[in-house]
């Protein structure tokens, strides 16, 4: 093991040229690695661009700078959804107002017609007991038309 040990310092130390170049030639690999990752992602990434700049409706190559187009195109998008978006919520916000006074409207008005009703039933009490050997007049009427909802009897 130390014999090889001592050849293995002779070679390096013997042949130091050779070791130089060895070095070289697995920076210059370690470089030629890295460019082609490099350039790997940048054709990726060109790729994405042109698709996302296709679904934007706009190319990425083209007349002037590459992808200013699309950039643009991206921009109007953007720009017309959050308009979108805003007028969208002024629409709903309108609605939500309209359908709060509707409701507002509405419980008046079932709390109006709920009095309106419990009298017209209190009155109705009060005539029927008023009511002698089953002879009945036109105050009896006029409650039993209040309770129905109706206008009470002409007189």
């Amino acid at each position: 093991m130390l014999a090889l040990l001592k050849g293995a310092w002779q070679l390096v130390t013997g042949n130091r040229h050779y070791l130089t170049v060895v070095c070289l030639a697995c920076a210059a690999a370690a470089l030629y690695a890295w460019g082609a990752t490099g350039r790997a992602d940048r054709a990726n990434l060109i790729t994405w661009a042109a698709t996302a700049c296709a679904s934007a409706g706009a190319k990425f190559e083209g007349d002037g700078p590459r992808g200013k187009k699309c950039a643009a195109r991206v921009n109007q998008l953007a720009r017309f959804e959050r308009e979108t978006l805003a007028a969208s919520s002024a629409v709903l916000a309108d609605a939500m107002i309209e359908r709060d006074r509707k409701s507002a409207a509405d419980l008046a008005a079932a709390t109006r017609n709920a009095n309106t009703a419990a009298a017209a039933a209190q009155i109705m009490e009060q005539a029927n007991a008023t009511v002698s050997h089953d002879v009945v007049g036109a105050d009896w009427f006029s409650a039993l038309n209040a309770v129905a909802g109706l206008r009470g009897a002409n007189r």
